[in-house]
């Protein structure tokens, strides 16, 4: 024991300064991270992870009832990151005893230092307290046993012959220690601790300006100071769809899901009935006659536009874009004489039949509504305040630019036929490791996902892919979208991010790498402008760039919808948004675009979608940016062109789609509300 002890100070020792850029002022950690990559762990100054034992009890008010005074010494920065609430130090002191001190006290579960990989980059990473660890193949159990033993590591899960999920104990080292030390052993090939840190939405909502013309991305009649046709042709590709026999707006058997914050759905829901009020609505929809009711099946009356206008809030239907509601007549399986009753009683259930499959991660229930009770909503603080409301929108404001329905509000989105499958994942203070990434794509893979829209990326300056990472998102876009026992893959849409920055930039002397976009199986896709150049806003906000880009969509002033009723004077209470932007606006059109290629051919693998989506893209900007093969740093393949895309996957080849979607004699025309709220200039009908 007392070998092992020693033998754990001094890699304790090692760990401490190896690797350093300035010793005196960072203790630092390179691990082998991912396929590939480094990542370099920088122990913070300032900030400390601490998980209380009773996880439903994790707030500030909790937090100094377990501290008392010490409480106040810090300030909380991430209510749940990881599990575990985040403090940083408002005055220097020594982090180790200050760490012990709070690890001493009754109530709290672990305390643990925090990271960050970049010296300029504060954004915080967490060690959840497991590993990845997958040893050599020559390596009996007995050996991989007695390593577990020695470095104090708990099983947790099987995920192979030689691959293990593993947790420290309180006699272990940290597990950025614990990961170093295991990468040193002959017998182990990956070890990787799950470290969470927090995502970042990649939307911009640029300041107010006049509005110009709805929805240009779909298409763009060139209006002052725009140029013509510089759009993603989507119009002319629902044009296109109908002349091939195909469904316009894309197929309601392809879903959409999108992984982000809330979505202003509404809630099915269940109104009984009585029977004189069955009696009347037989009567007036001459659905049964009362003299043949014998165990009839449920009868689907009209669907309705409008819920009654006396429904409590907490059951309307949402945002109108988002919906495709119906009423089901349910009646009691029992023999029903003519007006006599049997027994039970008949109901009318009303459900979104747009929506599939609804989750939220955060509340862990089927509800991924926005939080609207969110207390960061009202912030003194502005910044707080805008962050917590841009939460509070952002699922809503991809969600229409993709699957907005047609007549259904005042928006459409690029495939307004295709099904939604909302997961709420994200939310302000919240990050995500190994595991939560592995959870989320798990189940839209399990649920039916045909397209998974992400417009969201790491917040850390450098946070590579962990194996784990890569794993789960190459499973769903490998072997997701099972069709008739066929896995085609489920199509991956990223966001490249706004920073105007290399996604991949390991030559720096700060390595930047864009976590997700890089994956090699998704489809990574920038920002561009109304005038078919860069999206660039100001300095330090414009789409990101790189080698992995694989294709722009048009990503400024985008017209979409937003979390509707007044249930705070702020600039989020509108029913739409007409400045959302960036890469996320471009990632959910692209999205919305991936679904109408795979309606008018499902049979499509996800890489021959992102095939399809790039050899079909339109040159824009500096022509000179394009190397040999066609491919441009900033903007990938070129800009996505939904009308060529829709045709050659269809085997046929109708030109460019330029000027196919301008609007015809009798279509209905532009207006200019203010402000802006009914986006049909250019929809034909």
């Amino acid at each position: 024991m007392m070998i092992k002890q020693l033998y754990f100070l001094f890699f304790g020792l090692f760990l401490g300064v190896q690797g350093s850029t300035n010793a005196s002022s960072f203790e630092t950690c390179e691990l082998n991270y991912g396929p590939n990559t480094k990542i370099t762990l920088i122990k913070s100054q300032n900030l400390i992870g601490v998980k209380l034992a009773n996880a439903e009890a994790d707030t500030c008010d909790n937090l100094h009832s377990i501290l008392g005074d010490e409480a106040d010494k810090f300030i909380s920065i991430y209510q749940n990151l990881g599990g575990f609430q985040i403090l940083k130090l408002k005055t220097p002191t020594d982090l180790n005893i200050k760490l012990d001190q709070i690890r001493s006290f009754q109530g709290v579960e672990k305390g643990t230092h925090v990271y960050h990989t970049q010296p300029q980059d504060q954004t915080p990473v967490v060690p959840k307290g497991d590993l990845y660890v997958k040893f050599k193949k020559n390596i009996s159990s007995d050996e991989r046993d007695e390593i577990l033993k020695q470095h104090a590591l708990d099983l947790l899960e099987t995920r192979g012959k030689n691959k293990f999920i593993v947790s420290i104990t309180p006699s272990a080292l940290n597990p950025v220690k614990t990961a170093k030390l295991l990468q040193t052993l002959e017998s182990v090939e990956i070890a990787e601790p799950n470290l969470a840190t927090p995502l970042a939405l990649l939307g911009f909502d640029r300041p107010k300006d006049p509005y110009l013309h709805y929805q240009w991305a779909l298409y763009n009649d060139g209006g002052f100071p725009w140029v013509k046709n510089a759009d993603a042709r989507v119009i002319a590709a629902w044009k296109a769809m109908d002349s091939l026999g195909k469904e316009s707006f894309g197929s309601p058997f392809i879903t959409v899901a999108v992984i982000d914050t809330g979505f202003d759905i509404g809630y099915p829901y269940d109104r009984v009935i009585s029977f004189q009020e069955l009696d009347h609505l037989l009567n007036r929809q001459h659905l049964i006659r009362w003299e043949d009711f014998i165990n009839p099946p449920e009868v689907h009356l009209p669907s309705w536009s409008h819920p009654p206008a006396d429904l409590p809030d907490i059951i309307r239907r949402g945002h109108p874009d988002l919906g495709r509601w119906k009423e089901t007549l349910l009646l009691p399986p029992i023999q029903i004489l003519p007006r006599v009753q049997v027994g039970g009683q008949p109901y009318i259930r009303h459900e979104n039949s747009k929506i599939t499959a609804p989750w939220d991660f955060v509340r862990n229930n089927d509800d991924p509504r926005p939080d609207r009770k969110d207390p960061n909503l009202k912030s003194t603080d502005n910044e707080t305040r805008m962050r917590a409301i841009t939460y509070l929108k952002h699922g809503t404001n991809c969600a229409g630019i993709a699957v907005g329905e047609v007549g259904g509000g005042k928006i459409v989105g690029a495939a307004p036929n295709a099904k939604l499958m909302p997961v709420r994942a994200l939310q302000l203070g919240l990050g995500a490791g190994d595991d939560d990434i592995e959870q989320w794509f798990n189940y839209v893979t399990e649920n039916g996902a045909d397209v998974v829209s992400c417009s969201w990326g790491s917040e850390a300056k450098n946070k590579p892919l962990s194996y784990r990472q890569v794993w789960a998102i190459q499973k769903c876009a490998k072997f997701g979208r099972d069709i008739n026992g066929d896995k085609k893959g489920c199509v991956i849409v990223f966001a490249a991010g706004n920073k105007n920055e290399n996604i991949n930039d390991t030559e720096s002397p700060h390595v930047k790498i864009n976590t997700y976009a890089t994956h090699p199986d998704v489809i990574a896709v920038a920002a561009s402008s109304p005038l078919d150049q860069r999206w660039l806003f100001t300095v330090g906000h414009g789409s990101n760039f790189g080698k992995e880009i694989s294709i722009c969509a048009p990503g400024e002033d985008i017209f979409t919808s937003s979390v509707r009723g007044e249930w705070e004077k702020t600039e989020a209470a509108k029913d739409y948004i007409s400045d959302f932007g960036g890469t996320s606006a471009s990632t959910a059109l692209v999205s919305g675009i991936a679904a109408l290629v795979l309606s008018v051919n499902p049979n499509l693998k996800s890489g021959e979608v992102k095939g399809i989506l790039e050899t079909t893209a339109r040159k824009i900007g500096d022509l000179s940016t394009y190397d040999s093969n066609g491919h441009s740093p900033f903007y990938g393949y070129g800009c996505v062109n939904a009308y060529a895309a829709v045709n050659k996957a269809a085997g046929v080849d109708l030109g460019s789609g330029e000027d196919v979607g301008a609007p015809q004699p009798g279509d209905i025309p532009p207006e200019e509300p203010e402000p802006p709220r009914d986006p049909s200039g250019g929809i034909w009908p």
